[in-house]
């Protein structure tokens, strides 16, 4: 027989985890694979047979789980309830920001430059609600 020899069993070893975790990896390998008895891998673990069957089975069942088909590409984040709520109170208070800083520039303008204002009302004869007081600037830190 060419290529590598297998391990089998040998393999949990290697997995990750407590002592105890691969101990137990290893003795159910060995009695998936038919190499030990069930009895005797319930002796070296000092547990009964139905907890045996009954840890065998959950990771049989977890093992098939995690060889499920899944989507390619980077797992999508999922957002908690809390983190889209700071996101959207963000985007508005970012949006809020925007709108503050052209009043504020609308305010300077109309203060600054008269003229333009007055000029802009002959043209369509119809005036535009006052403009709100200026917002004074936030002082820098």
């Amino acid at each position: 027989m060419l290529g590598r020899k297998t391990m089998g069993p040998k393999l949990a070893e290697n997995a990750a985890g407590s002592a105890l975790a691969k101990q137990r990896l290893r003795l159910i390998l060995e009695t998936v694979s038919g190499q030990i008895p069930i009895p005797q891998a319930c002796e070296e673990l000092g547990i009964s047979e139905a907890m045996f069957h009954k840890m065998r089975t959950r990771f049989i069942d977890e093992a098939a789980g995690l060889l499920e088909p899944r989507k390619s590409g980077p797992k999508a984040e999922e957002i908690s309830p809390e983190q889209a709520k700071i996101e959207r109170l963000e985007s508005q208070v970012r949006e809020l920001s925007i709108d503050l800083e052209a009043s504020r520039i609308r305010t300077e303008l109309a203060l600054v430059m008269p003229h333009v204002l007055k000029s802009r009302l002959k043209k369509n004869e119809q005036p535009s609600p006052p403009s709100p007081p200026p917002v004074p600037k936030p002082p820098s830190a």
